[in-house]
C-alpha cells in the first residue's frame, strides 16, 4: 500500500511538473521574440495562444515591459507608437497596472486607475506614474484648473527628482 501511494505521489508530481513547464517553455520562447523584435513570431505565437499578452519573465516582469523597453542596437528605445511588437501585445489588450497604463492608455483609462496617494508611487524600478508617461510618449495637454481630476497624468504634487534603482533619474 505504501509503494502505491508513493507511485500515485511521484506520477502526480511528475505530471504536475510537466503541466508547469509548458507554459513557461511557451513564455520562454515568447519574450525571446519580443526581445529580438521578431515580428512574424510574436504575431503568430499570440494568434495560437492570446494569453501570451500577459506573459511575465522570470523576475515576475509583465511582457508590456519587455516589449516597451526593448532596446535597439543597445542604444535608444524604440517610441512605443512605433514599437511593432509592443502594438501587436496591445492589440490583444493585456491587463495593464498603473504605470503602463500611465505610459500606454488614455486620460480616461488612467483617471479610473489613479488616487490620488498614488500619484508619487513607485514601480519595481523606482519610476512613477508621470516617468512611464513620459517615457511611453503619453503627454496630453495641461488641463485648466477645473479639469484636474480628469487630466492623464497629474503634474501637481508630482516628486520629479525621482531615482530608479540604478541611482540613475
Amino acid at each position: 500500500m505504501k509503494i502505491l501511494l508513493l507511485v500515485l505521489t511521484f506520477l502526480l508530481a511528475s505530471s504536475t511538473s510537466i503541466a508547469a513547464q509548458a507554459p513557461t517553455d511557451a513564455n520562454a520562447e515568447f519574450l525571446k521574440a519580443v526581445r529580438d523584435r521578431d515580428t512574424a513570431k510574436v504575431q503568430s505565437m499570440l494568434d495560437a495562444d492570446p494569453s501570451l499578452a500577459n506573459a511575465t519573465a522570470s523576475k515576475g516582469r509583465p511582457v508590456v515591459t519587455v516589449a516597451l523597453f526593448t532596446l535597439v542596437n543597445s542604444e535608444a528605445f524604440i517610441p512605443a507608437a512605433k514599437n511593432q511588437v509592443l502594438q501587436l501585445i496591445l492589440a490583444r489588450h493585456p491587463k495593464l497596472d498603473l504605470w503602463h497604463t500611465a505610459a500606454l492608455g488614455t486620460p480616461a483609462e488612467l483617471s479610473k486607475m489613479l488616487k490620488t496617494d498614488q500619484i508619487n508611487a513607485l514601480n519595481d524600478f523606482g519610476w512613477a506614474p508621470l516617468h512611464m508617461a513620459a517615457f511611453g510618449g503619453n503627454g496630453h495637454a495641461p488641463p485648466r484648473e477645473d479639469e484636474v481630476s480628469q487630466r492623464a497624468v497629474p503634474r501637481r504634487h508630482a516628486h520629479l527628482g525621482l531615482r530608479d534603482g540604478e541611482a540613475l533619474t
